[in-house]
């Protein structure tokens, strides 16, 4: 799986869908950023994303030029 910076994911928390918004990748560790609390970003790795049940919810757009 590859995450990319822009792509904004979200989580099913107690009747509540939190968003979160990709602002760095670094390897295998990225920052995340939730969209209703700015002040709010924290570090996690893809497989701990998936395993948390983070879906993808939109994908910046993305032109590979290799």
């Amino acid at each position: 799986m590859t995450v990319q910076v822009g792509e904004i994911y979200g989580k099913q928390n107690a009747g509540k869908f939190s968003m979160y918004n990709v602002i760095k990748v670094n390897r295998d560790v990225i920052t995340l950023q939730n969209i209703d609390n700015p002040l709010s970003q924290f570090e996690t790795t893809i497989s701990k994303l998936n395993q948390a049940g983070y879906l993808l919810v939109s994908q910046k757009p993305f032109i590979n030029q290799k």
